[in-house]
Parts: structure tokens; sequence; C-alpha cells
């Protein structure tokens, strides 16, 4: 069989396929065929040839979930004492001066953690709202969305970054409260490189 004819992925084997269509099927023993980083096909029984196969046995193989609100960046001081049994206000408050910090090297470090948690609980796609960019921190959206594609192990992960614009609901006229038009970015996580 010619290489064009073949799909480029297949995970085969699955206890179950979720296929989450308009039928809701769940498909023992099922397949799902990943072609130019599209599913083409699901099914059941002997799976299409492939470039590669994985052996998705004793596995439920489901569609990634999506993450449409996280901070990566945040994960960096997620355990800070003085912070965590504050209400919101009093939480940004502690942290923002930390955050003034926020270099390049921790933003591509919180970036590079952050997704592979969440690759790791099936989130394949998140939306990133990197809205600190202290003076002389560098660019940090860039470094953030690059963060993504550092190999962990073996394992090397793609993304694709979307610029836009948000901005704060409840500015404050304090000197810790962040900008009120700030980049966010679209990343997605996988699909994932033996």
């Amino acid at each position: 069989m010619a290489e064009a004819d073949r799909a480029d992925l297949v995970v085969a084997g699955a206890r179950c396929v979720a296929t989450m269509d308009a039928e809701r099927r769940e498909l023992d023993g099922g397949w799902v065929a990943i072609t130019a980083g599209f599913v083409s096909a699901v099914g059941t029984g002997p799976a299409p040839a492939a470039i590669r196969t994985i052996d998705a046995t004793d596995c439920l193989v489901t569609p990634g979930l999506v993450n449409a609100h996280h901070h990566l960046f945040q994960n960096l001081t997620r355990a800070y004492p003085p912070m965590t049994d504050k209400p919101l206000f009093g939480w940004l408050q502690a942290l923002y001066p930390l955050w003034r910090g926020l270099d390049t090297e921790a933003a591509h470090l919180s970036a590079w953690v952050g997704l592979a948690e969440l690759a790791l609980s099936g989130c394949t796609t998140s939306t990133d709202h990197l809205y600190l960019h202290p003076h002389g921190a560098g660019d940090l959206l860039a470094t953030s969305a690059s963060g993504s594609t550092r190999r962990a192990g073996r394992c090397r992960c793609h993304r694709r970054t979307v610029a836009s614009r948000r901005t704060t609901s409840s500015p404050t006229t304090t000197r810790s409260s962040p900008p009120a038009r700030t980049p966010c970015a679209v990343i997605t996580i996988g699909p994932w490189e033996r």
C-alpha cells in the first residue's frame, strides 16, 4: 500500500472510543485514524494501515478537552503561602508584586510546566491569558508560546498561537494592578510526538 493511502497515525485496540459524534457512539475495541492532523475515520474491527500506530489496549480514547481560560504563568506562584487563604483582590494584591518580576525564563518554564500538566489531564487546547508584561521583561507572549515546543523526556508537542486582546473587568488604581488592555494567546497542545 502506498504511503499516500495510509493514515498518518492510528490509535488502535482501545477498550472504548468515545466518538462524541451526533449519535454519541462508544466503540468497544475501536480505533481512530488521523491524517494531516485531523481525525479522518473511526471504527471497530481491523484498523486501517498507518505510517504509525499506537496500541491503546485497555485505554479509553476520547477527543481532547478544551480549557477556555488559563493563566499559565500563575503556576509559578500557586502555592505562595501569603495568598492561599485570600479572596480574589487580596490574592491579587499578594501576587502582583511577585509577578512584577516575571521574565522570559519564567514565562517559558511556566508555559512548559502548565502545558505538560494540561496534556497529562487530557486537555489538547488551552487559552493562555498572559496579561502581565513587566517593563523590561522581554517578549513574554512569544516566550510563553514557545514553552510547548520544548522536549519533555522523549515527547515533544506542537502548538498554535493566536494573539488576541482582552480587558480587565475590574481595574483598580493601585500600582500593582494589571494594564487595562493586554494580549492573550490560544495554545493548542498536541499531537505528541515520540
